[in-house]
């Protein structure tokens, strides 16, 4: 008996794993394809074969758009067990970029959503894991995506989109991979005043277009709401300037283009919700006023204009039309 029991067993397990490759092949020929924003975290592991570990734009989902337990201030979040299905519904843009819209333990009906689990429930946001984290490639390309970043160039981090594709019920397999033709840098200079230089490099063989507002107003400031205290930045609600057609910058491959920012100007100004989520009753401060510039991180979110602007503007067929973020930085000027 104890014989055949066995064999049962290994049956069952190999049934398992036979459905589990047949429906992540069946998802890979059927399923809707979206790209996810993401940034590699961590080398490979010698133990399981050469890979790069992914943290993706959705791992972190903010709870002002969870619903039910999950959403802000409600406390029985806490309490949900780890590997709890979060549900989370996509929004793709019209490059095929996906981002959350919303995050719930129920299925949604009639939208694109990725099925993920839970980590972990904070106060701001719950973290997710999705299954899609490990990504498996040959050993050199893998070699590549060292250190936290992929292709890292000349000090430039190249940011990195996945491919993946979505099942009716939600699970995701990992399709490719995708490099954007624009690499970032980003440092603090600190003097008289605090300025933030953002340099942009042409990676790619062909010229690329960027929109540069005066005073980096193309960019959008990201407050890194993980740590305490949180900071909201003054203009996170409000449509980003119209650029003009001098607006567009032509970079040519390998060349550069620096654009500096007065974090000075009030419009760079954050306020500090430690103690209030009435941002109506805080007073604005610049980012060298901050108490504790040592645990506040921040980013920069490249945000280009509309469709509907971009096809006024000069050379539009060129105009690179994805957001991309910075590394974070601290104010005391560490950069990720």
């Amino acid at each position: 008996m104890k014989y055949v029991a066995t064999i049962i067993a290994v049956i069952c397990q190999v049934a398992i794993l036979a459905y589990m490759a047949g429906e992540r092949e069946y998802i890979l020929r059927s399923g809707t394809e979206v790209q996810l924003r993401v940034l590699p975290i961590d080398p490979r592991d010698v133990m399981r074969g050469d890979y790069v570990r992914l943290n993706y734009n959705i791992s972190n989902i903010d709870r002002d758009i969870c619903k039910g337990i999950l959403a802000k201030g409600n406390s029985k979040a806490s309490d949900l067990p780890r590997d709890t299905k979060i549900y989370v519904a996509l929004e793709v843009n019209d490059a095929g970029i996906a981002k959350a819209v919303t995050a719930s333990l129920e299925q949604p009906e009639d939208t694109l959503f990725i099925r993920g689990r839970l980590n972990r429930a904070y106060n701001t946001r719950i973290r997710l894991r999705y299954g899609i984290e490990a990504y498996f490639m040959e050993q050199e390309k893998a070699k590549q995506l060292e250190l936290g970043t992929l292709a890292r160039i000349d000090g430039f981090r190249i940011p990195l989109k996945i491919k993946i594709a979505i099942g009716h019920n939600g699970v995701a397999v990992i399709k490719g991979h995708k490099l954007s033709p624009i690499g970032v840098r980003t440092r603090l200079i600190q003097g008289d005043r605090l300025s933030a230089q953002i340099c942009l490099k042409n990676t790619s063989d062909n010229n690329v277009a960027i929109v540069d507002v005066p005073n980096g107003k193309s960019f959008a400031l990201l407050c890194d709401r993980q740590r305490n205290p949180k900071y909201k930045w003054v203009n996170a609600d409000t449509e980003p300037p119209t650029p003009a057609p001098e607006d567009v910058v032509v970079i040519e491959p390998g060349r550069e283009h620096p654009i500096t920012i007065n974090l000075n100007d009030p419009y760079w100004y954050v306020i500090d919700l430690s103690d209030s989520d009435d941002s109506a009753t805080l007073s604005p401060i610049p980012l060298s006023q901050i108490d504790n510039p040592f645990s506040a991180r921040f980013r920069f979110e490249y945000r280009p204009p509309p469709p509907a602007d971009l096809e006024s503007l000069p050379n539009s067929d060129i105009i690179f039309a994805q957001e991309f973020t910075t590394g974070a930085f601290r104010v005391d000027g560490r950069i990720d």
